[in-house]
């Protein structure tokens, strides 16, 4: 058989001997071992191969462009959807610190509250080499520390004095609403239970469950510095400031008791030259603050000022009260007669326009109502006597009241009590 350069399949079918094949005969083959002979078949298979090979290829090309095309799909798909999401989050999460402030805002304490311990809190991670994942949880658990006083009676919350021991049990449970609204949204679940244990303490002393020291999860340890730190450096009604010193050294005679003492030797270096804001104060500074302090701090009938604030500003809050330096008492005399003669409810009223009266004598000053119908006034300047004979004339003219007046000046750089001041106004002339 001749040689040929292209491919062949080849099939080779062996026929029997068969003696009436006249064919066979006629070819001339000879009978071997039973056979007569046999015929090979060779079918040039190039063309067929290789129209399969280029079909073969053209799939392979087209199945690469579909699974290219399809990924690069994904990709794309993945990104516009996690940039959707992320988006999402972020206005989400934005919508809720928004929240926060306006929660924050109702006085001016609290306000700026969560941004400090936010800041605070990412100092200590910062010392204590915390993870990059750790410290964005830390940072958003505690924007959120504070959530769950929204169900916090403003009459407790805003008190800007000391809370009574049921008070304190009332405003504990803020704790555990923060994890019951946390943890019911799915991307604040690893936060919830970071912010429902800032409030334990390190010896177990704490709330809401009471753990002890590894008990505490490390996050919540970070934060319930941070809290403190930031409630020790603010001014608050019944407590003046701290320095950044002296808070340093009340975190670390607490080491061991309330914090724990690795979080404290961080502190000391982290915390040491933060730089506090001496705005930061629970007293009021604008027409509303004063308005909600009024809650308080103001006579029901008058809005004047009442004695509680006075007996605050003459003991505590040294600062405010050096705007003040002079005193003047005002005695209104006869007011059972006059309230014989035209009613409780007539007195109420010339008690409140006595008051509005005070409070137009001159700008930025305090009127305070003591005992019934007694006022003090807190002046910035001096007023001379005729003045002070003029103060009340057209409020008791016609009637059967009539008012004497004391002027006394506080005395320099000294704080003095609610007794003292009774004694310096009761003494002669």
């Amino acid at each position: 058989m001749r040689k040929v350069k292209a491919l062949f399949l080849r099939a080779v079918e062996p026929r029997a001997v068969d003696q009436d094949c006249q064919i066979c005969r006629l070819v001339g083959l000879e009978k071997k071992d039973g056979y007569f002979g046999g015929y090979f078949v060779s079918v040039n298979m190039n063309r067929y191969l290789s129209d399969a090979y280029l079909h073969t290829w053209s799939m392979i090309r087209n199945i690469g462009i579909i699974w290219v095309l399809g990924l690069a799909a994904i990709i794309y798909g993945y990104k516009k959807t996690s940039s959707a999401v992320s988006k999402k989050l972020r206005n989400y999460e934005e919508s809720v610190f928004n929240l926060v402030d306006i929660l924050e805002k109702r006085d001016s304490y609290t306000a700026g509250h969560t941004r400090r311990v936010a800041k605070y809190a990412m100092l200590l991670a910062k010392e204590l080499n915390v993870s990059r994942i750790k410290k964005e949880l830390l940072y958003r658990a505690s924007m959120l520390h504070d959530i769950g006083k929204i169900s916090t009676p403003d009459s407790i919350l805003l008190k800007p004095g000391k809370l009574s021991d049921l008070e304190y049990k009332i405003i504990k449970n803020h704790v555990t609403t923060s994890y019951e609204i946390l943890s019911k949204v799915s991307i604040y679940k690893d936060l919830a239970e970071i912010v429902r244990h800032h409030h334990e303490y390190y010896d177990g002393s704490g709330y809401p469950q009471g753990l002890k020291g590894g008990e505490i999860p490390f996050l919540s340890q970070i934060l319930t510095v941070a809290d403190g730190f930031d409630a020790m450096t603010t001014d608050r009604i019944y407590k003046g400031r701290k320095s950044v010193q002296q808070a340093i050294q009340e975190i670390s005679k607490l080491s061991g008791q309330q914090f724990n003492p690795v979080i404290v030797k961080s502190a000391i270096n982290a915390l040491s030259n933060v730089k506090i804001d001496r705005k930061i104060s629970q007293l009021p500074e604008s027409d509303l603050q004063h308005e909600r302090f009024s809650y308080f701090y103001k006579d029901n009938v008058t809005h004047a000022y009442n004695q509680r604030y006075l007996e605050l500003l003459l003991s505590k809050q040294k600062q405010e009260l050096n705007k003040y330096r002079h005193v003047l008492l005002i005695r209104v005399h006869n007011f059972s007669k006059y309230n014989s003669e035209h009613s409780w409810n007539k007195g109420d009223e010339k008690l409140i326009e006595i008051v509005n009266s005070l409070q137009k004598f001159e700008e930025n000053h305090l009127v305070f109502r003591l005992f019934g119908d007694d006022f003090i006034l807190l002046l910035k300047r001096k007023i001379d006597s005729s003045e002070r004979e003029e103060l009340l004339r057209k409020e008791v003219n016609g009637t059967c009241l009539y008012y004497s007046t004391r002027y006394i000046d506080l005395p320099e750089n000294k704080l003095i009590d609610m007794e003292e001041l009774e004694k310096i106004m009761h003494m002669p002339e």
